[in-house]
């Protein structure tokens, strides 16, 4: 009897901790993460989608609820990767602190891998297939973008 009275105590007490400790990861945004841990071939297997952007970039700031659209849509059939490259940790800190993104963002304060993907504007984003052939290249983010980009996304997941 006191187990059990004890059990009818203590559940509601656990089940009401899970969803408080659930609603503290779903506000929380993704942590920013050193380029230099940034490797394209680690999503060899997956079509990826990587977005190069930065703080003070306002298309960035559209592209951004997109971005967290395609994770939720494509799950575990799409690597969404993004590389911030503002020199000021602080200024993309207080941006994804913003827009609260649900998939890996690396920062590249000096540029080198944006120059290795020969970045050429903000935001500028690839699509690669699951081999790691890039598929497309596209810079700025306007109302029109999603729907291009939903159709390559859609053609590189079809098996």
């Amino acid at each position: 009897m006191k187990r059990r009275l004890v059990f009818l105590i203590i559940a509601p007490l656990i089940l009401w901790a899970a969803g408080l400790s659930q609603a503290a990861l779903a506000s929380t945004a993704a942590p920013m993460l050193p380029a230099s841990g940034f490797n394209l071939d680690d999503y060899r297997g997956k079509v990826v989608y990587l977005d190069f952007w930065a703080s003070w970039c306002g298309p960035c700031r559209a592209s951004f609820p997109y971005m967290n659209t395609l994770v939720s849509r494509y799950g575990n059939d799409l690597a969404v990767v993004t590389i911030n490259l503002d020199e000021d940790a602080d200024s993309a800190r207080s941006f994804i602190d913003q827009f609260k993104p649900s998939f890996p963002v690396f920062h590249d304060p000096s540029g080198h891998v944006a120059q290795q993907f020969q970045v050429a504007g903000m935001p500028n984003s690839f699509l690669f297939d699951r081999r790691g052939q890039l598929l497309l290249k596209h810079i700025g983010f306007t109302k029109s973008t999603p729907e291009k980009l939903d159709s390559a996304i859609q053609r590189a997941i079809q098996p």
